[in-house]
């Protein structure tokens, strides 16, 4: 019966002592948890320093690089389309005066509606026909230099010319929402033959019953 007692007494003992090791055990593995802990804290302050300070020797470059990318972005949404254009080209031979004239009109358009137009003339002499083509050019150039200096005071209007190696070149642009076609001069030196807010069906009708040949690039 001692002997039994003795026994159980002994096997208590031992449940005793695993009981103290399982608690020893877990109390090491919070210790353990605990410097885990600790030990984030730093390795996430230096990184967050490495941060900064890689941040404050790039700033500039960074603060460029948002700065350019912020105005590219604002460009392309500030693009607009392109406005809405007719360019015809008109081509004439003049046997009698030995010249070739060639007329480039642009008409300019809002919502098919025209506001503006470019006529750009470009004389040049006819093969074999030199000597006339010249004395006639020179004629021409001191009228149209004439011409200038008399309507550069007209608004929506405006003129230039240059004469060089027996080519005239004169540019003409009419801004129909400026201009008083009544202050023009009557004579055959300008053709005023628009007017604002014309259609561009009907000037693509005019310009194609003329034969002129028109494209839109």
């Amino acid at each position: 019966m001692f002997h039994v007692a003795k026994i159980a007494k002994k096997k208590e003992n031992e449940h005793d002592k695993n009981l103290l090791s399982l608690g020893s055990l877990q109390v090491e593995v919070q210790k353990e948890e605990q410097k885990k802990k600790f030990l984030k804290v730093p390795i996430i302050l230096i990184a967050i320093g490495v941060v900064l300070i890689f941040g404050g020797v790039f700033y500039k470059n960074i603060a460029d690089f948002i700065s350019s990318s912020a105005e590219l972005f604002k460009k392309h949404e500030n693009v607009k389309p392109a406005g809405q254009f007719l360019r015809c080209t008109q081509k004439k031979k003049d046997k009698e005066v030995g010249i070739s004239r060639v007329l480039v009109t642009t008409y300019h358009f809002k919502k098919d509606l025209l506001k503006t137009v470019d006529l750009d003339y470009t004389y040049t002499p006819l093969p074999n026909s030199m000597d006339i083509a010249t004395n006639n050019l020179s004629i021409y150039n001191e009228k149209y230099k004439k011409l200038e200096k008399s309507v550069e005071s007209i608004d929506g209007l405006e003129f230039s010319t240059s004469y060089k190696e027996n080519k005239m070149k004169i540019d003409i642009k009419i801004d129909y929402q400026k201009l008083d076609v009544s202050k023009v001069p009557k004579d055959n030196l300008i053709n005023v033959s628009n007017k604002l807010d014309q259609t561009l069906r009907e000037i693509k009708e005019i310009e194609g019953r003329a034969g002129h040949l028109c494209n839109t690039n």
